[in-house]
């Protein structure tokens, strides 16, 4: 209760998170239903994991509770479209078996059955509530605001036995400290923290990350309270073991669960038409899947080829240095294969706190995906900073590197042939891909290239989703962009979007409701984005409402207003609250 009260706290605290707290509150039909089974899912797996754990031991209780989890969120998407292959059968195998050892062999050991029981159940619960909070954050939502919904939700549903309870040791100094350290630490801290990584992970996936708790929990029973296992008991727990391993070993987003893209981005365009290359079953050897990641200065292009390869605007284009804040994942689907690319933030020389994170974000993107494209292009000359890029590029462990060309429209034959001696003298690199995203010239090259280097394995998206951005994210920064063009210089890195709440207006099926606030960092900056007598607002307003009907394909209502928020791009908090993390 202590944790699920702090999270719902912290999702009211900030604007962000409470707008999209009040629009999950408010949301009906199958949502609804879903935020009530979760939060039930939570208070439900409280009550049972502590009640297996005090029948049958810290040790096998949490390793059953636990270590079932994963097999049953697995099942839990399987029966909602996902697929179960031999890795995830032969888990299941290996946990029922491990169950029944220890039901059968380790009464001795303080096993029984009701505890095990107990304990499968809490594993449902916990399975429960992890698949329903991914799918919440894959439709929209914040991680802090589902946290704090589902975590607010079972604080009040539990209310009621603890008031049946005897909580006397409450009141006393150990009770109370570990009261506290159970609320804040392990469930608060733990649980945002957790929320963050559904952002990306799929649920399956994040629970199998998990699964080094029990096996801490096991140890710790051992060793610190004194707990002993027979040898059946210890051999059930081994089959638990064993299922933990061969989902452990599967690469993370590479099986099943590999959920829906967060945020399906609709009627925005007709996808990229496939190459008439290879046509392997997705699944079947041969097929193709994975990461690349668009590298290069500010303004040289990428979000714009971003857009053209996924054949949809996904990244919002400016001619405004750093338009690019966030690592933007665009999906292009093949035949043959699966390429998720990632748009990052122009690499440059840090001015504030938040240039700072942003090529940090960057440099921690570059390190996780499967091969990077270094734009460059055709129309500038290589300086000082694209060598550095190349420089640092070139000695990221074994990840190919394909330099790109870009802008080649804008440049004639000759200098974009100097170009390409210059680029091919900067380093050693996969391949060298001149392109032009304006005139379409050579993307299905370079498309060809990347998907060279891709592992071969299942699809990583189901089919047709073009991006996993959130839609109130893309919202927003469709805001931003309509603010960014006819601004003085210095404005459009102070700005920032944060939509609070989008829900379909009440009774109504064709209209949706938008409310968002822009910050800027200074009063006059205020009155450069209003203009006279609001002329500009009203101006952005009406271009930003265009773009956001045809990404969501039905009339909106948008409600833009604008916020002074001092230096936020220097102010960890203000750049927290803001969305930018460390």
């Amino acid at each position: 209760m202590v944790g699920g009260s702090l999270l719902l706290v912290l999702a009211i605290g900030a604007p962000g998170p409470r707008g999209e707290l009040r629009a999950l509150v408010r949301a009906g039909g199958a949502r609804r239903a879903a935020l009530i089974l979760a939060a039930a899912s939570v208070g439900g797996y409280q009550i049972c994991f502590f009640a297996a754990v005090r029948l049958t031991g810290v040790a096998i209780g949490t390793v059953v509770a636990i270590g079932s989890a994963p097999v049953m969120t697995g099942l839990i998407s399987a029966l909602t479209g996902g697929r179960l292959d031999g890795r995830w059968m032969a888990a299941t195998a290996a946990a029922i078996a491990g169950c029944a050892v220890l039901v059968t062999g380790g009464s001795s050991a303080g096993v029984s059955l009701p505890g095990v029981s107990l304990a499968l159940a809490a594993g449902l619960c916990y399975a429960v509530y992890v698949v329903t909070a991914a799918r919440l954050i894959s439709q929209g939502a914040g991680q802090r605001a589902v946290m704090g919904a589902l975590f607010g939700g079972a604080a009040v549903l539990l209310t009621p036995v603890l008031a049946a309870t005897s909580a006397r040791w409450l009141l006393t100094g150990r009770g109370l400290s570990v009261t506290i350290y159970l609320g804040v630490v392990t469930t608060a801290v733990a649980y945002l923290l957790y929320g963050r990584g559904l952002r990306t992970v799929p649920a399956p996936v994040a629970v199998t990350l998990g699964l080094a708790e029990p096996v801490v929990a096991a140890l710790l029973a051992v060793l610190v309270l004194g707990e002993r296992l027979t040898p059946a008991a210890a051999a059930g727990v081994g089959l638990v073991g064993l299922a933990i391993a061969v989902l452990a070993v599967a690469r993370p987003g590479r099986e099943l669960g590999a959920g829906p893209p967060v945020g399906d981005n609709r009627d925005v365009g007709p996808p990229q038409t496939p190459s008439p290359a290879r046509s392997p079953e997705p699944g079947t050897t041969g097929f193709r899947s994975g990461f690349a990641c668009f590298a290069g200065r500010p303004n040289v292009g990428k979000s714009t080829l971003l857009n053209a390869l996924v054949g949809a605007k996904v990244a919002i284009t400016s001619s405004r240095p750093q338009t690019t804040r966030r690592a933007i994942r665009g999906i292009v689907h093949r035949p043959d294969a699966q390429l998720i690319i990632v748009d990052t933030p122009g690499l440059h020389r840090p001015r504030t706190l938040l240039g700072e994170r942003l090529d940090s974000l960057v440099r921690a993107t570059l390190a996780e995906v499967d091969v990077i494209g270094f734009c460059l292009p055709a129309t500038e000359r290589i300086g000082p900073g694209d060598k550095y890029l190349a420089a640092g590029l070139t000695g990221i462990g074994a990840t190919p590197v394909v330099a790109i060309v870009t802008k080649t429209d804008q440049a004639p034959r000759e200098q974009i042939a100097a170009q390409l001696a210059a680029v091919g003298q900067l380093g050693d690199w996969a391949d060298v891909v001149p392109v032009s995203a304006v005139a379409r010239f050579q993307l299905d090259v370079l498309a060809d290239v990347l998907v060279s280097h891709l592992p071969e394995g299942r699809p990583l998206y189901p089919d047709g989703g073009l991006t996993d951005e959130p839609e109130q994210r893309l919202v927003a920064e469709l805001i931003r962009e309509a603010i960014l063009e006819g601004v003085r210089d210095e404005l459009p890195h102070s700005i920032a979007v944060v939509v609070e709440e989008m829900a379909p207006r009440e009774g109504r099926d064709d209209l949706i409701d938008v409310h968002a606030i822009m910050y800027v960092e200074r009063p006059s900056q205020k009155a450069i984005v209003i203009g006279a007598k609001g002329a500009r607002l009203k101006e952005v307003g009406s271009r930003a409402r265009h773009q956001i009907e045809a990404l969501l394909g039905t009339r909106v209502y948008l409600d833009l207003r604008i916020k002074i928020a001092k230096d936020w791009q220097r102010d960890p908090k203000q750049l927290r609250r803001l969305g930018f993390y460390d």
